[in-house]
C-alpha cells in the first residue's frame, strides 16, 4: 500500500507545476489569474463531485460499482487530455496558421459572461 501512495504521488506531484506552464502559454495575460482561480476551483469540485457519485452508486448499485465507474470516468479524460492537449497553441493540428502567429489576445472572460 505505501508503494502504491508513493508512485501516486510521484505522478500527482508535477502536475500542478505542469498545468501552470501549460496555462501561461495558453491564456492572455489580462485573463491568466482569472482562469487560473476557475482551473483550480476545479480541482477542489471534482473530489467533491466524486464523494457525492460514489453516495449515489453505492445506494444504489453497491460499494464495487463506485471503482469501475469512477475508473472509467478517468481513462476517458485521460483519453481526452491526451489526443487535445498540446504544450502550445503552435503545436495544436488544429489551429491555423493564422491564428498561430497572432498573440493570444481572446477576450476569454468576456467569452464567458452571459449577457
Amino acid at each position: 500500500m505505501f508503494f502504491c501512495r508513493v508512485v501516486e504521488g510521484a505522478f500527482q506531484g508535477p502536475m500542478l507545476p505542469a498545468t501552470y506552464s501549460m496555462m501561461s502559454k495558453w491564456f492572455p495575460k489580462p485573463e491568466k489569474p482569472w482562469l487560473m482561480s476557475v482551473i483550480s476551483a476545479g480541482g477542489m469540485i471534482g473530489p467533491v463531485g466524486g464523494m457525492l457519485l460514489s453516495g449515489a452508486l453505492t445506494s444504489s448499485f453497491g460499494w464495487e460499482v463506485i471503482f469501475y465507474v469512477l475508473g472509467v470516468v478517468v481513462v476517458i479524460w485521460f483519453g481526452a487530455w491526451t489526443f487535445l492537449c498540446y504544450s502550445e497553441p503552435s503545436q495544436h493540428p488544429r489551429i491555423s496558421r493564422v491564428i498561430n502567429n497572432i498573440e493570444l489576445s481572446i477576450p476569454y472572460i468576456n467569452m464567458l459572461h452571459v449577457s
